[in-house]
């Protein structure tokens, strides 16, 4: 017969039912999450998947406005990867693929509309500086200042027409019917966006000058620019036809 204090012993050993039970729930636990921290069990997200090759896609933005969706839905599915990994508690990856799809998007996509942006502010400005070209022109032939309206046409224009065929023909559209359209009031850019184009090497702008004077209101003629510098000089104008070029010799069968 055991005496009292091997009892007592045995009892104490012996693990209460709450301490047995704690013990096998933390044994389920671990039964269930084994192998979560093993990347041959951890799923990538898709959704981050996607959102990589939209960023690596975002580049095709640079050919065209429309273009520009893709790095938006991009930035979309990025966002959305991220969180997905984040409510996952470890049982998703691919953080490091939405991050890098966010960061494509948004520098792609960044950097067309930088560009965009920067294109419609240089053709904003090359407009006012036209503008102020055939303003400037009206100007000085309304005020009878033909040396000063003259030096606002381009080189290849003045060796075309003379200074006095210049003022000759504005005299000439100055004058009275049945020739001339009067004296002119104002000559101006017609509003209208110009063709902006490259000839010899040169960017030039054709357009349209809207002429006013005591008999026309509302005259339109076709003017071509040319950039020269940081100017704007026009080229060729409606009242001026260009000389026709003759061909050399050596282009002709004799």
């Amino acid at each position: 017969m055991p005496d009292a204090h091997q009892t007592t012993a045995a009892a104490a050993t012996t693990p209460p039912d709450s301490v047995a039970d704690a013990h096998l729930a933390q044994l389920h636990k671990m039964s269930t999450t084994a192998g979560v921290t093993n990347l041959d069990y951890v799923a990538v997200n898709h959704t981050a998947i996607v959102a990589a090759l939209l960023g690596i896609a975002s580049a095709l933005a640079f050919f065209g406005w429309l273009l520009l969706l893709i790095p938006v839905v991009g930035i979309v599915f990025a966002i959305i990867a991220i969180r997905q990994i984040k409510d996952s508690s470890g049982t998703q990856t691919g953080k490091g693929l939405a991050i890098t799809g966010l960061v494509l998007c948004l520098l792609l996509g960044g950097g067309v509309i930088i560009k965009e942006g920067a294109a419609i502010a240089a053709k904003q400005g090359d407009e006012h500086k036209i503008a102020d070209t055939i303003s400037q022109v009206g100007q000085f032939v309304h005020d009878g200042k033909y040396p000063e309206a003259y030096a606002l046409f381009t080189d290849e224009f003045h060796q075309n027409v003379t200074p006095q065929q210049f003022a000759s023909t504005w005299k000439m559209v100055q004058s009275g019917p049945p020739v001339g359209l009067g004296k002119i009031q104002a000559l101006e850019w017609n509003g209208v966006s110009p063709v902006f184009e490259t000839e010899a090497g040169a960017p030039i702008a054709i357009t349209k000058a809207k002429l006013k004077s005591e008999r026309a209101q509302d005259e339109r003629f076709d003017i071509v620019l040319r950039r020269v510098g940081n100017r704007w000089l026009v080229t060729r104008f409606q009242f001026f036809p260009e000389k026709k070029r003759t061909k050399p010799a050596d282009d002709y069968n004799i």
